[in-house]
């Protein structure tokens, strides 16, 4: 009887660590925000310029890197650079365009930061959005479209590749 006992309470002192030690592992919040950006005048179509506001507040350019058309959607590679008073965050992106929609996904990393955002190089980028072609000015804009800034995931092979 009193082994069973001795048994359950160390069972239970078990879980109750695991439970406290998982409740106080510091959790990293994904940085979201929103980007307003346009191709500045239809004689530049790779480079786009605009601000990006919410949990990173600043100015943006990307410019395009080569690609490939396909009849009814593109492939981009893109680099970004967004500039804040907290310092400059830098990475690359992939995506794909949807030409029928306007609509376009990418996914990309930091892979340079400064000042304040430092701690996010290696964070993973997602970006998608809508452009919107102006028929009488030629400008094609993204307003409104999102970024979050992720945490890399925690895996094994981290440890392998450091």
């Amino acid at each position: 009887m009193k082994k069973r006992l001795l048994v359950a309470i160390v069972l239970a002192l078990i879980l109750s660590l695991t439970v406290v030690a998982s409740a106080s592992a510091k959790q990293v919040k994904p940085l979201l925000c929103r980007a307003d950006i346009a191709v500045p005048t239809p004689g530049h179509p790779d480079n786009w310029f605009g601000t990006v506001h919410g949990a990173v507040r600043g100015t943006i350019e990307s410019g395009e890197l080569p690609s490939y058309d396909f009849p009814d959607l593109y492939t981009f590679t893109e680099w970004f650079t967004i500039t804040t008073k907290a310092g400059v965050i830098q990475g690359y992106d992939m995506g794909i365009w949807y030409l029928d929609t306007g609509k376009y996904r990418a996914c990309g990393w930091v892979t340079h930061a400064t000042g304040s955002w430092k701690h996010l190089v290696g964070y993973l980028v997602y970006e998608y959005g809508v452009t919107v072609d102006h028929k009488d000015t030629g400008v094609t804009t993204i307003d409104g479209a999102y970024m979050g800034f992720m945490p890399p995931l925690p895996s094994a092979w981290a440890k392998v590749w450091r």
